[in-house]
């Protein structure tokens, strides 16, 4: 669901305040300073946020403590507008690059890309992305979290042989 943001809230409020001092005050000129505000408050609520959905592509197994990609993939429908997209990494993972992506968006389909490192083994929680998308103006705000399945992360060669250390295994005679 889309909500109006602060900006479209103030400007409106602002107006029609302007508007109650020019009645009051009996004066034209005053008007001139709501209309600006008005006018803002007018296209916040004309306008519409794209249609967008979002789909989260992580790898099914990792290996530990090497990096994989992950890819945000955006189908937009409608108008055009702007996605905040903020990568979160659950406990045991950890981001290679935690800056979050904003672009411009259009009708058609949007990738961004992120990398992803395990630090130990394991079955890992979901991976987040906390979407925004704007409207062109800014007017209209909508937010959603996009989540992927638990990730599986295979321990190396060495954690395994460190684990399962050769004095524990006998052999048959």
């Amino acid at each position: 669901m889309d909500r109006l943001t602060v900006r479209v809230v103030g400007s409106g409020i602002i107006a029609v305040t302007a508007l109650f001092i020019a009645v009051l005050a009996r004066r034209a000129d005053a008007v001139s300073v709501a209309v600006p505000f008005a006018l803002l408050a007018f296209t916040g609520l004309a306008s519409r946020v794209p249609e967008v959905s979002a789909r989260l592509v992580v790898p099914e197994r990792l290996l530990e403590g090497e990096s994989s990609p992950v890819a945000l993939e955006l189908e937009v429908k409608g108008s055009r507008g702007r996605v905040r997209a903020t990568p979160f990494a659950p406990r045991g993972m950890e981001m290679a690059d935690d800056a979050g992506h904003e672009i411009l968006i259009g009708p058609g389909s949007h990738r961004l890309e992120w990398e992803v490192r395990s630090l130990r083994w394991g079955l890992m929680g979901p991976l987040r992305v906390g979407l925004v998308v704007t409207d062109r103006l800014g007017t209209r705000v909508m937010r959603r979290v996009v989540s992927s399945g638990p990730v599986r992360v295979i321990p190396v060669e060495e954690t395994i042989r460190r684990v399962v250390a050769p004095h524990t295994l006998r052999t048959i005679a």
